[in-house]
């Protein structure tokens, strides 16, 4: 957007109050696309110093007793700064891993696989958590849709997750969230995982803040800041 774009210029150039820097660093922490485009800024900036100074070096070559103009070592200074800033930021962005990467890295390790029993049978649990485990995750989710039990609602939530429903895997784990008999319920966790692989950070954090707050299952399985 253009008044981000004038904003960022600002910025990168020193012509906001302490104020108003501090108001763009907290954006820069809490708004990834932006931070971005500060990051994107800062190394156009440095390539365009460069640049300038590559062309201006030449001409002074062809001048050997021209002297140096002071706001050219400024300029160099600066750009060295902004390029070092640029550097830090997308090394701080790519080592430490974001919500949605956390989730993702979690699905992964931990859902890819269900425990079975040997002696699965047809339209049981066992049945279909062999076809969850085959990647089958229709015909597993087909299966835990016609059985009445806690366990089956979590593993058709499963099933909708791994195969990228998401709507439906949402009414599974909002179903099972209320479920006030169960030990251990997972369906707030999962619900949150969801909506994390729907693009839905915001809903996730709510989620995963009242998951801390009342020590839920996966309280501590997610460390994220916003």
């Amino acid at each position: 957007m253009e008044n981000d774009t004038k904003l960022i210029d600002d910025y990168l150039g020193g012509m906001l109050s302490a104020e108003e820097m501090a108001v763009v660093e907290q954006r820069i922490m809490a708004d990834t696309a932006f931070a971005e485009s500060v990051a994107f800024h800062a190394q156009a900036k440095s390539i365009l110093r460069d640049e300038i100074l590559l062309d201006k070096h030449k001409q002074w070559t062809s001048q050997p007793k021209a002297k140096v103009p002071m706001f050219t070592i400024l300029s160099a200074g600066i750009a060295a700064v902004l390029l070092l800033v640029a550097g830090w930021w997308f090394f701080a962005k790519n080592s430490e891993p974001n919500l949605e990467t956390l989730a993702q890295n979690y699905i992964d390790q931990n859902l890819s696989t269900l425990p079975v029993k040997m002696d699965a049978k047809e339209d049981s649990l066992e049945l279909g958590k062999q076809y969850y485990n085959e990647g089958e995750y229709t015909k597993a989710l087909e299966v835990f849709e016609k059985l009445n039990d806690p366990k089956a609602l979590e593993f058709a939530g499963l099933s909708a997750l791994k195969g990228k429903k998401y709507p439906e895997a949402i009414q599974f784990f909002e179903k099972l969230s209320q479920n006030t008999e169960l030990l251990e319920n997972k369906g707030k966790f999962y619900l949150a995982l969801t909506y994390l692989q729907q693009g839905q950070k915001q809903k996730a954090e709510v989620l995963l803040e009242e998951i801390k707050k009342e020590g839920l299952f996966g309280a501590d399985l997610l460390d994220f800041e916003k």
